[in-house]
């Protein structure tokens, strides 16, 4: 790992995103892209660090803000809980428009874009879509709802773009002539992981339901063994899903087995479909577990377990 050294000490006196990300820009001279939570404000505080990991440690232990190994230099950055955005449940994902969020006014010059904001410097990556460089550019559906601040009021939009896809985990690229926001799975996949281990710490400190515990493991293990490729595949569209076979006597069989018996020791009902009604014991206890089972991670961010029912080989059970 390369250490690189900072000059300039980052002296904040509070504020928004937005306040931060030209904080963090005047310190280290290089516009910056912060991808922001619901924090409409930020408390001061003063970082002296001697080296990059002394750096990213202070900034995170002062703002909440991850600049980890997805990030290169000092520039891009977000809290780790919104590192996923997410398009179709909202309440559920991670994702909170903040109240005070507004799309910017984007005037195109030749070599650069000059960006107007609202009182509060945040903008929903889509808003860029129906800019005047709409028709240059491609956003991942994942990520349209990303939220961001920049440090600058005038950026090339090339490096616009390389700063966010920082920022937002996303793969930069040029394709047929537009600037590309891509999803990357290998990054998606690491921030998930990360998040879910975040909500499995959380669940335990307040002794959660079992279950609960159970299940974030199973959704843990289940991203821990796709790869970058299947994590591509299963948020392609909205409606996308993939599917990943569970072998036995892995750490996602072991997760899947453990999640079985939580499921089991259920005492309230569970919905097998619309019209039957099963308990979570019934469940858990139709799987047949001699035959092909797989774990389902949807575009929505819903991870499931499918497998067969025992006598039906033909016939199969998700949850």
């Amino acid at each position: 790992m390369i250490t690189l050294l900072i000059a300039n000490s980052l002296v904040f006196s509070g504020g928004s995103t937005r306040d931060l990300a030209k904080a963090i820009a005047a310190a280290n001279k290089t516009p910056v892209v912060v991808m922001r939570g619901d924090r409409s404000e930020i408390p001061q505080f003063k970082i002296e660090p001697s080296d990059d990991h002394l750096y990213r440690h202070l900034l995170k232990l002062f703002t909440g803000l991850e600049t980890g190994r997805d990030f290169v230099g000092y520039g891009p950055a977000a809290w780790p809980e919104y590192f996923v955005t997410n398009k179709i449940r909202p309440g559920q994902s991670g994702f909170i428009k903040p109240k005070d969020q507004s799309p910017p006014v984007v005037v195109v010059s030749k070599q650069s874009l000059t960006f107007k904001f609202g009182p509060s410097g945040n903008f929903e990556l889509g808003s860029l879509l129906v800019s005047p460089v709409g028709n240059d550019i491609q956003i991942h559906w994942l990520f349209e709802r990303a939220i961001v601040a920049i440090s600058t009021t005038e950026i090339g939009l090339e490096d616009l773009f390389k700063d966010i896809a920082e920022a937002t985990g996303t793969r930069f690229d040029t394709q047929n002539g537009k600037l590309v926001l891509d999803l990357d799975g290998s990054v998606y996949k690491r921030r998930m992981i990360a998040r879910i281990d975040a909500q499995i710490a959380s669940a335990r400190k307040r002794a959660a339901d079992p279950y609960l515990l159970s299940d974030l493991n199973f959704q843990r293990a289940a991203f821990a063994a796709a790869t970058g490729k299947e994590i591509e595949e299963a948020y392609a569209k909205p409606s996308s899903r993939t599917y990943i076979k569970i072998k036995p006597h892995t750490a996602i069989w072991s997760s899947l087995i453990a999640r079985l018996a939580a499921y089991a020791k259920r005492g309230d009902s569970a919905s097998l479909n619309k019209q039957v009604l099963k308990s979570h014991s019934e469940l858990a206890n139709m799987v047949d577990l001699d035959n092909d089972v797989y774990a389902v991670i949807s575009a929505s961010n819903v991870v499931s377990m499918f497998g067969y029912i025992k006598g039906k080989p033909s016939s199969g059970i998700e949850f």
